[in-house]
């Protein structure tokens, strides 16, 4: 059983996309720039299950700072010392804003119009739509039979849950949890 979810929101003033500049998306995108999580708490987390941590085989996360202090900050919470494994195989789908938008475009509106379909253009600036499937096939077979809970990213979860939704084997996510950027607990 896999349970996945999203980061948890940011800190200022990349907690809200809309007010980034495209620089600002592009760095944040490409990792250049990694800032911190805001602090929450449990009940912000929309269909969050504490067994799903304590009975997890392995605790993973992505290679993000954001996804490794959302796991943190869990395992904080629910007053746990368990070993995390930085899994790049959940890393965010590679992409960059500036090659998906026009000029005087709105950057964030341009970037959810064009980037799935950037997924299957070569030299597009993105992550290739084969790329991340074959991802996905590896961490399926690395974790097969195992309660995995991790934090990834919503465009990688996103794709895996529909990538799944196509399968003709669904379920290789049990339940994919998303944390819900305007429910999810925040404490400022």
């Amino acid at each position: 059983m896999f349970t996945f979810i999203r980061h948890n929101r940011l800190k200022p003033p990349y907690d809200d996309y809309s007010k980034l500049t495209l620089d600002e998306l592009e760095k944040l995108a490409s990792g250049l720039v990694d800032p911190s999580v805001q602090v929450f708490d449990l009940e912000g987390i929309k269909g969050f299950d504490p067994s799903d941590v304590l009975n997890a085989d392995i605790l993973l996360c992505s290679e993000s700072n954001r996804s490794r202090e959302t796991l943190d900050l869990i395992l904080g919470l629910l007053d746990l010392d368990k070993d995390v494994v930085v899994e790049p195989l959940i890393n965010e789908i590679g992409f960059s804003p500036k090659r998906l938008v026009e000029n005087g475009e709105n950057p964030l509106r341009a970037i959810r119009e064009n980037f799935v379909r950037s997924l299957n253009i070569e030299d597009s600036g993105s992550e290739q739509n084969e790329d991340i499937k074959k991802r996905i096939k590896t961490f399926n077979d690395r974790y097969k039979g195992k309660k995995v809970f991790g934090v990834s990213h919503g465009f990688f979860l996103g794709f895996w849950k529909k990538l799944d939704m196509k399968s003709e084997n669904p379920n290789t996510l049990d339940r994919i949890d998303y944390l819900e950027m305007l429910n999810f607990g925040s404490k400022n």
